[in-house]
């Protein structure tokens, strides 16, 4: 029988701590997100102490196997059911919490004006990092472990064309500006995947790629007893577009702007559909605007939908994953994109789009 236990380990070090009784778990993922876990524990446990926010991980396991880890962000006791419920996000959460400074500024800082030019930035203001989109998640995240210690392991340097100048008086977090990589045009998926090291202790592995696929999976779902069945099927026309206007950062009275366009859902007989994309006003390279913009309308352009299956807890089904799904209607090709689990339930709810 499966052996499913809340084990706690240090925000900083990734060392065990404790195993947490726990009343229920519930946890969702979603491709370039931190994810999340809600838990439910009595009130006789010292929980201020055992899961202190981001002070403390906590992960879902069975055996080696992790469902789901993430710091832990709140926590709250009901007096009236006598129990607490703790909210944990992922291991991309922390980088919320971390901003993209050069840490030369930490030994050379002084409070006062600072001259703001993003062509000649001064003293040590600016953090340059080249390479592959995966080479600057990487420096971005070593960077700020340079400030303080987390368990994450980095992905090997691979090398490549891009670069990246990102001025530390913008104040923007780590996790925003890995964010910001995914969305480009030619952005990557990225992923810190929990794990449990040969010493005991919890990490996270970066993961990053044009695609990250664990599992090619191949499912039947009109067999009886089959580990899958079809569920929802959801249309949601939120990004849908045909235009992306675009907004970057603005140089005295000069604002950096670009446009991008598509017939695709117009042949198809929708209306003009714009949208504003107005998340980057610290972007100074007109690419790199247009690369953001180009991004909106490539993925606006896919009529949206997507289908919910209900797959068996047993199979290790990750975001990112692709799945051939044969169905009454035919063979599916889809694109895992969310994952999310209770343990009151034996399966997996998946959420998945068609692969183009």
């Amino acid at each position: 029988m499966e052996k499913i236990e809340l084990r706690s380990f240090s925000g900083v070090t990734g060392e065990p701590l404790k195993r947490i009784p726990f009343l229920s778990c519930d946890w969702s993922q979603s491709i370039n997100e931190a994810g999340s876990m809600k838990c439910t524990i009595s009130n006789k446990y010292d929980v201020e102490t055992l899961c202190a926010p981001y002070r403390t991980i906590l992960a879902l396991c069975s055996g080696q196997q992790i469902y789901h880890a993430g710091y832990v962000t709140h926590i709250n006791e009901s007096r009236s059911s006598g129990e607490w419920n703790v909210d944990c996000g992922g291991g991309l959460s922390i980088l919320k919490k971390r901003l993209v400074i050069n840490y030369t500024l930490a030994a050379t800082w002084t409070d006062g004006s600072v001259v703001v030019d993003e062509e000649n930035p001064s003293g040590y203001w600016q953090l340059s990092l080249s390479g592959s989109y995966s080479d600057i998640v990487r420096g971005l995240i070593l960077e700020t472990m340079k400030f303080g210690s987390l368990p994450i392991q980095t992905k090997a340097y691979e090398g490549g064309g891009h670069e990246r100048n990102y001025n530390s008086y913008d104040l923007a977090t780590t996790y925003d500006r890995i964010h910001d990589i995914t969305q480009l045009e030619d952005g990557i998926e990225v992923r810190l995947d929990p794990f449990i090291t040969k010493d005991g202790n919890l990490s996270f592995r970066q993961r990053s790629d044009v695609e990250i696929i664990d599992s090619h999976w191949k499912w039947n779902t009109t067999l009886p007893g089959s580990l899958v069945t079809e569920q929802d099927i959801d249309i949601d026309s939120e990004d849908l577009c045909t235009e992306s206007y675009g907004t970057g950062g603005k140089d005295n009275d000069s604002l950096l702007v670009a446009r991008s366009r598509s017939q695709t859902l117009i042949d198809k007989g929708y209306p003009v559909l714009q949208i504003a994309n107005t998340e980057h006003s610290s972007v100074s390279e007109l690419p790199t605007l247009q690369s953001y913009v180009a991004s909106d309308v490539r993925w606006g352009s896919v009529e949206p939908k997507s289908q919910s299956f209900h797959v068996n807890r047993s199979l290790n089904v990750q975001c990112g994953d692709w799945a051939d799904i044969r169905t009454s209607q035919g063979v599916k090709r889809m694109k895992i994109t969310d994952v999310s689990g209770s343990l009151s339930e034996s399966y997996l709810t998946v959420q998945a789009t068609e692969r183009y």
